[in-house]
């Protein structure tokens, strides 16, 4: 599940967040728009009344862009991710989902600025051209008809 949740540091979005996983039976979310530092995101107290999952595996880009834009959380119990690439604007790496299973995928919460937005696409490029095998990409490319929105 991709979702812009905007400052996940509220308890009641996390919650909500808990929810959707339970319901769906989910084993991944990607947060987006997160909007959480690096400082608090390595506090254990708050890795603690933030995780998703019982086994959690998570990776974020908070570290190249402040505030945090994406976090990747996963249930360990049953997949792995391993990121290959990252910037202010993708997560892009290796699911493994079984003995034999893995496909890559790339998360996108795309900058507002045109001039960013053309590095992402040159990002999406080089990292879709190395990638072997099927994958998928998740986003939410901050599309809008005309430079006025």
């Amino acid at each position: 599940m991709s979702w812009n949740v905007r400052r996940f540091n509220c308890p009641v979005k996390v919650q909500a967040c808990k929810e959707l996983v339970c319901s769906y039976k989910l084993e991944m979310v990607c947060i987006l728009e997160a909007k959480i530092s690096q400082s608090v995101a390595s506090d254990p107290w708050f890795i603690q009344f933030h995780a998703i999952f019982d086994n959690e595996g998570s990776f974020n880009n908070f570290d190249v862009s402040s505030p945090g834009r994406m976090w990747l959380k996963w249930n360990a119990s049953t997949l792995s991710f391993q990121p290959s690439f990252y910037s202010c604007q993708m997560v892009h790496g290796s699911l493994i989902y079984g003995p034999n299973s893995s496909c890559f995928i790339s998360v996108v919460y795309a900058s507002n600025s045109y001039e960013d937005r053309l590095l992402l696409w040159h990002q999406i490029k080089d990292v879709v051209q190395n990638a072997l095998g099927p994958g998928l990409i998740m986003d939410d490319f901050n599309s809008c008809r005309s430079n006025f929105d």
